[in-house]
């Protein structure tokens, strides 16, 4: 895993260079092999970085274009980068990483198509320059964290300030903790907040399968405590699965199964498991013996 943090709309925080390398230090058990920071005049983004594909600094983030125009900061995988690199021939590649298959592919595609191409898990910063638009997206069913608060500054207008985990947050210092008193009956009841709510008041989520897009010049009349959000992807029934005969829905089950332990495995450093003891692991090991993916 890594970390990601941002600023949005940050003109009048002194010293936001010390605040996302604050924040940048609160991800550092996220990702302890590299960060770095960007910084333009409308954005400040942060990133602690777990190498897992393209090891060496051409994937660092936050990653550019070779345009210079989109600037990336990313948690999470693409299983199917390799397959997606080839949608963008043109592209003049500059590292083997699924970081920059992404850049590539907003750069072709727009971001919607993107997210629709793409087959992982994640949580995606991505600062378009030109357009000064960010957009903020997480993976189908939310494996990859994102939280962010929108804070109001002395000239009235709004700055966004994310990060993957709350802590990345506080560490920001650009505000106070309170609890959410609105949600702890259900903290109590069920030991977790039902996203977009958190425990910390005015803190949320960016829903599981949701994007946002900030256009900065509409930005500052943003007067909700929430981000507008929109779902991009749902669940749906597969009617010719739903209909198979019980013994070739367990082959296909079978085969499903070991196709998503072989998209896993695509990396540059070792692999291992867990074993619980428990069926799931098990099934997971043994999967990884059997079907097509090697340890």
């Amino acid at each position: 895993m890594c970390g990601i943090n941002g600023i949005l709309g940050c003109q009048a925080i002194v010293n936001r260079d010390e605040v996302i390398l604050r924040m940048n230090q609160a991800m550092i058990h996220r990702g302890p092999d590299a960060g770095d920071t960007y910084h333009d005049e409308h954005i400040s983004l942060g990133h602690r970085r777990l190498s897992i594909i393209g090891l060496d600094e051409s994937g660092n983030q936050p990653m550019k274009s070779t345009d210079g125009k989109v600037v990336l900061v990313f948690n999470g995988e693409i299983y199917n980068y390799k397959e997606l690199k080839s949608l963008t021939p043109d592209y003049p590649f500059f590292s083997h990483t699924d970081t920059e298959v992404i850049i590539a592919l907003y750069q072709s595609f727009g971001f919607e198509k993107m997210l629709e191409l793409i087959d992982g898990m994640f949580a995606i910063a991505l600062w378009d320059t030109e357009k000064t638009k960010l957009f903020l997206a997480r993976d189908r069913f939310g494996k990859k964290p994102l939280y962010y608060t929108i804070l109001k500054n002395e000239t009235g207008g709004s700055h966004v300030v994310f990060s993957s985990e709350i802590r990345g947050l506080l560490a920001s210092k650009l505000f106070h903790p309170k609890l959410n008193h609105d949600v702890l009956g259900e903290y109590l009841q069920i030991q977790c907040v039902r996203e977009p709510n958190t425990i910390v008041h005015g803190v949320f989520h960016i829903p599981a399968s949701n994007f946002c897009e900030l256009d900065l010049g509409k930005f500052n009349i943003i007067s909700e405590n929430q981000l507008p959000t929109r779902n991009y992807w749902s669940l749906k029934v597969n009617q010719e699965y739903a209909e198979m005969e019980y013994s070739d829905a367990l082959i296909k089950g079978r085969d499903l199964f070991y196709q998503s332990i072989e998209k896993r495995m695509i990396s540059d450093v070792p692999l291992g498991a867990f074993l619980s003891g428990g069926i799931d692991s098990s099934a997971i090991v043994t999967g990884k013996q059997i079907g097509r993916a090697h340890v």
